[in-house]
């Protein structure tokens, strides 16, 4: 399954996952928000 639309942007389903896992990961310590390309 591609991840990226024919113009190359991120699929709506795939910038939801990514940003429900990089909010998981700070809530547990293991990233902070310098980690993150964007904030959350």
């Amino acid at each position: 399954m591609y991840q990226f639309n024919s113009e190359g942007n991120l699929k709506s389903f795939a910038i939801n996952r990514d940003r429900l896992l990089k909010n998981i990961m700070m809530r547990r310590g293991i990233i902070v928000p310098d980690d993150t390309l964007s904030n959350a």
